[in-house]
């Protein structure tokens, strides 16, 4: 009687060379081998992602920093109007990050999916390559871009994260280049009124965050992280483009119009239509980019690494921190110009930011570790909910692994589909490029968002109200695409596939709104300031500009969830050093962001303010270009992780498998649940999940019958009769994030009035100093700083304070959750302190004045502190969200963990957008102005502050409860830690690492593991019938075949 070893998938081994140490968290470099540590991931691929990231946002920003202004100055929307329009554009950019995040995980891998969405290009082949001696492989699984396992000392680490997070910040400064003055462009360029352009701004920013979950479906799914990134940054990039040419050609007219005296004139339905479409091709270039940026980073890190570890950990710090540089520099220099109705100009520079963070993250594709998408997980829910009643097994291919290579623990592969050599992948190589890239990617974003509602009103024509609501529902719409970017990553392309297509799709879309601006909406030449108002646009206009602003919001709301998680999956998190720089990973991911955001809100505000918007949107698209260059470069450096297939269908099928079971006992101890054999599922080398008490009706769909046992061949029917403990508990996992994804959203709306109504208040203040004049959108540079400030202030001084006082053994202080609570308290404080500031700022205001821009004699240096709060509770609440999705997601949804953050956002740009409605029908009523009037000085703001303060604490209050019944999930083990990625082949017995199962024939194993499992079962081994079979504990069942 011989007993057989059935895989689960074929995997073709290669010899690894000897003296290399491989990551631990099944990472692999670009040729699918094992991530040798010091030739891939780490800080290097890091840096990479990091510069790719800050340039993006740098491009970004340039066109959003001071749409608001763009909208209010050259659109001729008031600043309601400018707000709104502001907000719906920032909601698509992120709402296209759901496509970037699906593409990513599902299938084309975050590297692809990074790559592909920064740029539109024609993705290579990469022919496998054997791994050369001595180096060691990743052991996250991670692999590079040609498939293979990811090497060490080649791919991530740090040069790829930094890459990502300069991405990240120029990405950052690109999109609130445009979004920061968004809500102002709306009331001056666009002529919508205060409430109008508000609400504008909340949807186009939910928007944004609403195309995170096409980012990162698209990520997780098919594309893959980098891939995902580099098609919405080009998508990104193209948004700012047609921004800027929309703004110069049309919007901004007459020239000089669109600062704070000169309102331009009404525009064209063509003109108004490309102004759309440019924004919301930067939300959907953005939404997608943005969840897939940041994973795509931490994939350049090795968790299992001891070193790589601690930098997985500081990466999203700094990616933060990036993303606040980037709109840093949107909200001063780019939101000064753009407030003195330089729209066209700030919109370029933007585009510019973009473009050079798309280079730049593409400069990184060698050096890029990347995580197979995992699949559709649509598809995946729905073989859950319908189980198979026979037993089914699938086997993979084995591939023979070099000898003495340390490989990933954690599954992930390089670009070739091989285990993920340490050395050769991932890490902060790979993570650093993503960083980059992430920091580009936000400052090409927001240097079409932070100053969109400027160019709505200015350019746009529309009044502030309109203006404002535009900007909220292009926002949401960013973010929502962030769903769409996760579905597709994790379902379908991968994080890599995801990243790459969506940043194309963002640079296409910064170059359609760039050419827009330029030919069709700044005109006449000159307009789109301050004081000179656009004229009218043609249908053709405005439709053109409606396509590119779309584009951006799709490309980057596909990209956004993709590309954080693609960083994230560069560290083996089960490797001590890798480890620790999985967590930091996420901080330097927002770091990036915030600098990206940074340049958007300075440099680029100013240029966009001053009437200059084709240059800004030609810079944010730059800045996306470079992104996702520097993206692609990393590629042979990612690791990756298999796309786990569509989660809906596995959903749907434990849902049908526990109806069809209604009345079978639910066994007592979850150990006698069916499991698949091993301790990495079927999808992608995912880890299997333990089982967890709760929802126990869904424990019926992993119970196992006799009637399911074939006693033939021991096969298991098809999923829809019988699912997995990891399946049923993959369903629990989401079913128990929700209630946590809810109650961020009202902290959402709290953000959002700082793209929007903060920047509407601070035109109403007194911006001068001197003879010199404050761009209100510029203000948001505190924030930034503030975010800079505290991320390293949480975690020097706050995090070990804390955990020094805390009675666990646990080195780490605050948990995630705790984190999150502390950002709705601050994010209260912030709101009570802009009421209060509002309350003053009315007392002493000018009640003869016509144009009520600096009409009160309160300095705009009052706001000061409600930015500080509110960056303040930024790294509270979105560094925590970043690190407590992304680790609580299973492994086939980890883009969709980071699409939860960007839709969130999204959702709180729609929400703010309803309440501005809602607040301005109810007090508008009996001929009253309201409380958002377009002359701010006849309205209530500061009411309406007070009441985002009362919503918020009711929040906070459920979120104490639902914080309170949350469980965390927990992973099986890893394969145990060897010395090099061994191979050792006989007739009985076949030992791989590097992200490989531990197989071996039963009596091997019973007589090398005495104590472990099978002994624990009391198999007798001498027996082979049926009866036999039935004793065996349902987990191996899935292990083993006996045959005569």
């Amino acid at each position: 009687m011989i007993f057989r070893i059935r895989s689960q998938r074929k995997f073709d081994e290669k010899k690894v060379k000897k003296n290399e140490e491989c990551t631990l968290d099944g990472s692999v470099d670009r040729k699918g081998e094992p991530a040798v540590r010091e030739r891939t991931g780490s800080w290097f691929a890091a840096i990479l992602i990091l510069v790719n990231q800050g340039l993006a946002t740098l491009a970004f920003f340039g066109v959003g920093v001071n749409l608001v202004l763009f909208l209010t100055r050259v659109m001729g929307q008031d600043n309601a109007e400018a707000a709104n329009s502001v907000s719906k554009w920032t909601g698509t950019v992120y709402l296209f990050s759901l496509l970037g995040a699906f593409l990513s995980d599902s299938y084309w891998g975050r590297y692809k999916t990074c790559a592909i969405f920064q740029a539109i290009f024609v993705v290579r082949k990469f022919e496998e390559k054997k791994v050369k001696k001595n180096e060691e492989c990743t052991l996250d699984g991670s692999v590079d871009r040609k498939g293979e396992p990811a090497v060490r000392e080649r791919t991530g680490s740090w040069f790829a994260a930094i890459l990502i997070l300069v991405n990240q910040g120029l990405a950052t400064l690109a999109f609130f280049g445009v979004g920061v003055n968004l809500v102002l462009f709306l009331t001056r360029v666009m002529g919508q009124d205060n409430a109008e352009a508000a609400n504008s701004v909340s949807k186009w920013t939910g928007t944004v965050y609403l195309f995170s979950l096409l980012g990162a479906f698209l990520s997780d799914s098919y594309w893959g992280r980098y891939k995902t990134c580099a098609i919405f940054q080009a998508i990104f990039v193209v948004g700012l483009i047609s921004l800027s040419l929309t703004s110069y050609i049309f919007l901004v007219k007459p020239e000089g119009c669109g600062d704070e005296s000169t309102p331009c004139g009404k525009h064209s339905s063509f003109a108004m239509a490309m102004f759309n479409i440019s924004i919301y091709l930067i939300a959907l270039g953005n939404g997608g980019y943005q969840p897939n940026i940041a994973t795509f980073g931490a994939d350049q890190f090795d968790e299992d690494h001891p070193n790589e570890g601690h930098g997985k950990v500081s990466f999203f710090s700094y990616f933060y921190l990036a993303l606040n540089l980037g709109s840093l520099f949107s909200n001063t220099i780019l939101g000064y110009f753009e407030d003195k109705g330089m729209w066209a100009l700030g919109f370029w520079a933007s585009a510019g930011s973009a473009i050079v963070a798309l280079i730049l993250f593409l400069v990184g594709t060698p050096r890029y570790r990347h995580f197979v998408p995992s699949g559709n997980p649509l598809s995946r829910f729905c073989q859950v909910v319908v189980a198979a009643i026979r037993k089914w097994k699938r086997k993979f291919d084995e591939k023979k692994v070099k000898k003495n290579e340390e490989c990933t623990l954690d599954g992930s592969v390089d670009r070739k589909g091989e285990p993920a050599v340490r050395e050769r992948t991932g890490s902060w190589f790979a993570a650093i490029l993503i960083l980059v890239n992430q920091g580009l990617a936000t400052l090409a974003f927001f240097g079409v968002g932070v100053n969109l509602v400027l160019f709505l009103t200015r350019v746009m024509g529309q009044d502030n109200a309109e203006a404002a609501n535009s900007v909220s529902k292009w926002t949401g719409t960013v973010y929502l695409f962030s769903l769409l970017g996760a579905f597709l990553s994790d379902s379908y392309w991968g994080r890599y596939k995801t990243c790459a297509i969506f940043q194309a799709i963002f640079v296409v879309g910064l170059i359609s709104l760039s050419l827009t601006s330029y030919i069709f909406l700044v005109k006449p030449e000159g307009c789109g300031d301050e004081s000179t108002p656009c004229g009218k646009h043609s249908s053709f206009a405005m439709a053109m500009f409606n396509i590119s602003i779309y584009l951006i919001a799709l490309g980057n709301g596909g990209y956004q969830p993709n590309i954080a998680t693609f960083g994230a999956d560069q560290f083996d998190e089960d490797h001590p050093n890798e480890g620790h720089g999985k967590v930091s990973f996420f901080s330097y991911f927002y770091l990036a962001l915030n600098l990206g955001s940074l340049f958007s809100n300075t440099i680029l505000g100013y240029f966009e303010d001053k009437g200059m918007w084709a240059l800004g949107f030609w810079a944010s698209a730059g800045s996306a270009i470079v992104a996702l260059i520097l993206f692609l470069v990393g590629t042979p450096r990612y690791r990756h992780f298999a796309p786990s297939g569509n989660p809906l269908s596995r959903f749907c099928q434990v849902v049908v498998a526990a109806i069809r079971k209604w009345k079978v006992a639910i066994p007592s101890d979850g150990d006698e649940l069916y499991e698949h054999g091993g301790k990495e599922n079927l999808n992608g080398g995912s880890r299997n999940i333990l089982h967890t008490k709760g929802f126990k009706f869904l424990d019926r769909a992993a119970v196992i019958t006799s009637k399911e046992i074939s006693m033939e061949n021991g096969d298991i029917k098809s999923p829809w009769y019988l699912c997995t403990v990891t399946q049923v508990e993959e369903v629990k996992c989401i079913l128990r994030l929700l209630p946590i994804w809810l109650c961020t959203i009202l902290y959402s709306v709290v953000f959002t009035q700082m793209a929007s109504l903060f920047v509407e208040q601070g035109a109403a203040m007194k911006t001068n100093i001197s003879t010199f004049h404050i761009p209100p959108a510029s203000m948001s540079s505190f924030d930034i700083l503030s975010v800079a400030a505290f991320i390293f202030i949480y975690r020097r001084v706050l995090d070990p304070l804390v955990a020094r006082f805390k009675k666990s053994d646990s080195s780490r202080g605050f948990t995630e959750l705790q984190r999150m609570g502390v950002g709705l308290v601050i994010a209260i404080l912030a709101m009570i302190v802009a009421g209060t500031v509002e309350h003053f700022r009315l007392k002493y205001k000018d009640n003869d004045c016509t144009n009520c821009e600096g009409s009160s004699t309160l300095s705009i240096f009052w706001q000061v502190p409600q930015y500080v709060l509110i960056g303040a509770s930024e790294v509270f609440m979105y560094v925590g969200q970043l690190e407590f999705f992304n680790g609580q997601a299973p492994d086939g949804l980890k883009s969709f963990g980071s699409a939860l953050c960007m839709t969130s956002i999204s959702l709180g740009n729609y929400v703010s957008s309803l309440l501005v409605t809602i607040v301005m029908k109810i007090s508008s009523s009996d001929r009253m102005p309201g409380w958002i009037p377009g002359n701010l000085n006849k309205g209530h703001l500061d009411n309406f502050y007070f009441l985002l303060a009362i919503l918020t604490s009711a929040d906070f209050v459920v979120y104490l409860l639902v914080a309170n019944w949350y469980k965390y999930i927990k992973f099986e083990g890893r394969t145990e830690k060897l010395e090099g990625c061994q191979h050792r082949s006989n007739e009985t017995t076949k030992l791989s690492l590097c992200g490989a199962d531990l197989k071996a024939t039963l009596l091997d194993y019973k007589a090398r593991c005495q104590e472990q499992e099978l002994n624990q079962e009391g198999v007798d081994f001498t027996r082979t019938d049926a009866t036999q079979r039935e004793d065996i504990n349902p987990k191996l069942l899935g292990k083993v075949t006996l045959e005569e």
